[in-house]
């Protein structure tokens, strides 16, 4: 209605006697948009007669944005990245739409969200018909160079598409060593060192630190007391069992805990410099496109869960998205507090290179105009009734099969106080949007809904839909 939301709200009872419902304090409630959205930003421009720019795109398993000392973290996890960020355009508000790898890899690059792609569980591969950054950047002359560590970015789901080159760490010598980010960087040498001198270059690597094991190496095992003698190790099994809440952890354990996985991504950033070096000293770097990022982050029981997969809250969706343009390129000023997903990553590249498919895509170009009435929808990876929420700049609805609730991220960002009575009509106007969101999806791989039925039907046995 005139680009508004309509939410009816209603009290309703049902009589002792008779099939009639009694509806009582009925009122509609007009959810406005806002009315002046921002201006077109100018898109960067390059100096004329360069080559077209290198891309690199570097990915950090289960890196939450609060751990950065570059987001405002105490500890000095990420030196190198602040390094980066000082030439860099540094976002803020940046979500992942699934907390989970198999769901996010697909959507970093693709710029399609989970309701489009549709690998949302094992057994699931986007469709060859689903065009990927990198065949998009080798049909414009780019040399494809991906390596990743995690299997759930691999050619199993279908990521493989596009590149010239493409290693699996697993595959050199077992998960030890594909943790290892040494045995990363070889690969991408190794894959550099093939690259064609008259081509631009497209690099994906993603490195599995900071995700478990929390194990860093004692160069890196900076923040962890030295005197404490909890339970808390860096043993493998310990830690499956600890994230699994076999092991219950008080206080002081769950501070070393933490501590561990600062160490590891201390390490990550250890390493994002080396790679960053690497490229220099190649002499690509100058004029390269770098972005650094993460599928999901990481919770260390702020809502009673760990690791990843299982909810949506902040701990598990925030992450880092820094964007630094070639040397000699204009910077202009653009809101960097904007509302941002992980489907703005391939529009955006493609826009800066200036290859045609950005229209293709879920996502918006950074540089582009803010739509201040975005929603980004979310889910969790449980296929029966899981985590779902819809996230504005300011707000997010979150639903599951035992709770609902409302966050205002401007005043309670660690998701505390649920605030369904102040904004019920926000609420359920985001509900409503999720509703027709999931409902009107189409699986990239058998054109049937992504919203399981049994998920539809615990929400509608919720009320929520």
């Amino acid at each position: 209605y005139s680009g508004r939301s309509l939410v009816l709200l209603f009290s309703a009872r049902l009589p002792s006697s008779g099939a009639s419902f009694v509806l009582s304090d009925a009122r509609l409630h007009a959810v406005e948009p806002t009315t002046s959205p921002t201006p077109p930003h100018p898109t960067p421009d390059r100096p004329s007669g360069l080559d077209p720019p290198n891309v690199v795109l570097i990915i950090l398993d289960a890196a939450r944005a609060d751990a950065f000392s570059l987001y405002g973290a105490e500890r000095a996890t990420t030196p190198n990245l602040e390094a980066l960020a000082e030439k860099s355009y540094v976002f803020d508000r940046v979500t992942a739409d699934c907390p989970y790898t198999l769901c996010s890899s697909p959507t970093i690059l693709t710029g399609l969200s989970f309701l489009h792609h549709g690998v949302i569980a094992r057994g699931l591969r986007i469709s060859e018909e689903v065009t990927t950054l990198a065949e998009r950047l080798a049909d414009a002359g780019y040399y494809t160079l991906g390596v990743t560590s995690n299997p759930n970015n691999s050619q199993r789901i279908g990521l493989r598409q596009g590149f010239d080159d493409y290693y699996n760490t697993w595959k050199y010598g077992g998960p030890v060593f594909s943790r290892d980010p040494a045995n990363l960087q070889a690969l991408v040498v190794k894959g550099l060192d093939a690259a064609p001198s008259n081509q631009p270059v497209f690099l994906m690597a993603h490195y599995v630190p900071p995700h478990e094991p929390y194990a860093p190496p004692p160069e890196f095992d900076i923040f962890t007391d030295p005197d404490y003698d909890g339970v808390v190790s860096k043993k493998l099994k310990l830690q499956q069992r600890i994230l699994q809440r076999r092991i219950q952890l008080d206080d002081r354990d769950l501070v070393q805990f933490r501590a561990l996985y600062d160490g590891n991504l201390r390490m990550a950033d250890a390493w994002v410099g080396t790679l960053l070096e690497t490229l220099e000293d190649g002499g690509l770097l100058e004029n390269s496109i770098v972005v650094v990022t993460s599928d999901h982050g990481e919770a260390f029981r702020e809502h009673g869960r760990f690791s990843h997969n299982s909810t949506v809250f902040e701990e598990m969706m925030h992450v880092p998205l820094v964007l630094r343009l070639p040397k000699g390129w204009t910077s202009p000023t653009i809101d960097e507090d904007r509302l941002v997903a992980l489907t703005d990553i391939v529009p955006t590249l493609l826009n800066l290179v200036g290859v045609p498919g950005a229209e293709d895509t879920d996502g918006s170009d950074l540089f582009g105009p803010d739509d201040p009435d975005r929603v980004v929808y979310m889910r969790s990876s449980q296929p029966k009734g899981g985590s779902w929420g819809a996230r504005t700049r300011s707000h997010k609805a979150v639903v599951d099969p035992e709770h609902a609730s409302l966050f205002n991220l401007d005043e309670d960002h660690l998701e505390r106080r649920d605030g369904i009575a102040e904004s019920p009509a926000l609420f359920y106007a985001l509900l409503a949007r999720l509703e027709a969101a999931a409902l009107s999806a189409g699986n990239a791989d058998d054109d049937t809904d992504t919203m399981l039925p049994e998920e539809i039907e615990t929400l509608k046995a919720l009320g929520y839909l």
